[in-house]
């Protein structure tokens, strides 16, 4: 595996509880945002089994963000809404 063990816990979780990881829950922006493909396999050698992740990005209050998320939990329309909300909180915005 190419990330750390952290990272893949954290993310696996948030995958399996919410759908979806956030750059600011795992790996940060660039790993999500260029390195999508290296995070899928390595997730999948970590044991995810759902369908293949889709990248989703957007701005949020002026600063770009991305996540991963699985679109059997979370529609495009609703995960868009969910990752700009946890990103606000996480920052106080």
């Amino acid at each position: 595996m190419t990330y750390s063990a952290h990272d893949i816990t954290n993310a696996l979780l948030r995958i399996k509880e919410d759908g979806f990881v956030l750059d600011n829950d795992a790996f940060g922006y660039a790993a999500i945002r260029w390195d999508a493909r290296r995070l899928r396999r390595d997730l999948r050698e970590a044991g995810y089994a759902g369908p293949e992740l889709v990248q989703g990005r957007m701005l949020n209050g002026g600063e770009e963000i991305c996540w991963l998320y699985d679109p059997a939990k979370v529609g495009k329309g609703e995960v868009d809404g969910l990752a700009a909300a946890r990103h606000s909180a996480l920052y106080g915005e």
